[in-house]
């Protein structure tokens, strides 16, 4: 039977065949040995190999290849920072909306007659929350449903929602009365805690597309996965005239999203999460990207720029987020 396992020195040895400059294979060792090879060398070599001879280009070396694996790994712990913020938000104003009409006890707030959609599909959802629930309040560990719930006797929406992740939480987004969906949208797009403010078909609309895509992001994030050329197939569609009305036009053109720029890829996740964070961490998150990108440009602008490009972003993806203001009084 044919073994593939190679141990460290061969890895190294390997590398070296392929034309990578190793100056200190002892450091080249460590680094496959706590990074692993997949993550660091199969994650990161592309830019670097010539398609032609399958060897790297003239000159890379294992540092270069660390250096956009470590810019990568900075670059996700900002997204899920501010994505987790969002999350966060999200919680909150579906848990509000909740306690509101339907008040704080379970049975209550996730009665079926309180959403909309297939009866059957209903009930199969909560029955399914229902089971979470259940499994919060029986495991080992102190989870806030457990704690509140023994402590107090009840399990309020915005305790319980804290428990859930993206996904589930949008699930219930979605079974919510239109007027409650509204509502929500009104307080994730405009900070309107009065929730007052008309919100279109169109918003409706462009905001299922936005959460989708960051449940799916989200979850590429969360699983360590590379983000390079990330692009999700997404059920939800949005068109362009849509997109300008979160984006305005001076993000993206329509010919550069014909070709593919701000649809369901990674320029509109950046986008959609300066949109969706609240105005207490939209500037501290374009503020972070730019840190990023200023710290990284310094020590090696050629590899920085090379990184982002592979992410298909525009060179000037910076400034483009930093014009994206005022789009909403638009909607």
């Amino acid at each position: 039977m044919r073994n593939h396992f190679k141990n460290y020195d061969s890895l190294i040895d390997i590398l070296s065949t392929h034309k990578l400059k190793i100056k200190n294979k002892q450091l080249a060792k460590q680094l496959i040995q706590e990074r692993t090879y997949y993550a660091l060398i199969n994650g990161f070599k592309q830019p670097f190999i010539n398609s032609q001879t399958k060897q790297f280009t003239q000159g890379i070396s294992m540092v270069d290849i660390y250096f956009q694996y470590g810019l990568e790994q900075r670059l996700k712990n900002i997204l899920l920072t501010f994505l987790l913020r969002i999350e966060t938000r999200y919680k909150e104003s579906i848990a509000h909306q909740l306690g509101m009409n339907y008040g704080d006890i379970f049975e209550n707030y996730m009665n079926p007659s309180n959403f909309v959609g297939k009866n059957k599909f209903i009930h199969d959802e909560v029955d399914f929350f229902t089971e979470t629930r259940n499994k919060l309040l029986t495991k080992r560990n102190t989870t806030p449903t457990k704690h509140y719930s023994m402590v107090k006797g009840y399990l309020p929406p915005w305790i319980f929602l804290h428990d859930l992740t993206f996904s589930p939480i949008n699930s219930i987004f979605k079974l919510l009365k239109p007027v409650l969906k509204r509502s929500v949208i009104s307080y994730m797009l405009y900070d309107s805690t009065n929730f007052e403010k008309s919100v279109s078909s169109e918003s409706i609309e462009m905001f299922n597309y936005s959460m989708a895509l960051l449940v799916e992001f989200r979850n590429i994030l969360a699983h360590n996965s590379r983000i390079y050329r990330s692009k999700v197939n997404l059920f939800e569609k949005v068109n362009y005239s849509i997109l300008t009305l979160f984006l305005g036009n001076s993000c993206i053109s329509k010919e550069e999203f014909d070709e593919g720029l701000g649809n369901s890829d990674f320029m509109c996740l950046l986008l959609l999460i300066k949109i969706l964070s609240g105005p207490l961490d939209s500037e501290e998150f374009v503020t972070h990207i730019v840190a990023l990108f200023d710290d990284y440009t310094e020590s090696n602008s050629h590899l920085t720029k090379l990184y982002f490009k592979s992410l298909g972003l525009p060179t000037d993806f910076i400034s483009r987020l930093a014009i994206l203001d005022n789009n909403l009084a638009n909607l």
